[in-house]
């Protein structure tokens, strides 16, 4: 059985279909291949906390030093997406728990 395809692209991170982008995770100029769609509030979002990092995205001449920063802004959306994981099992929990108490 084939699982049909969605058109419309998600945030990963909060879900809308507002205007989802394909999102350097990497960095376009170190890792252009690895993308995950981020809404617009999403993705200023990602690069503030890269900010926050201290993880800089601009080209540096080693191919070495392009690795390490693309692999810590991926540690970074990683961490988002856990973060909201994390949210969403608390909701349905307490959602859960409210359904159990009526």
């Amino acid at each position: 059985m084939r699982v049909p395809e969605t058109t419309a692209k998600r945030c990963v991170l909060c879900g809308s279909t507002r205007n989802v982008q394909g999102n350097h995770l990497g960095g376009r100029r170190h890792l252009a291949y690895f993308t995950m769609p981020f809404c617009d509030r999403c993705h200023p979002l990602f690069h503030a906390m890269l900010d926050r990092a201290g993880i800089d995205l601009t080209y540096t001449p080693d191919p070495v030093e392009r690795v390490r920063r693309a692999l810590a802004a991926i540690k970074v959306a990683e961490w988002m997406l856990l973060e909201q994981l994390k949210n969403t099992l608390l909701k349905q929990e307490k959602c859960n728990h409210e359904l159990t108490r009526n």
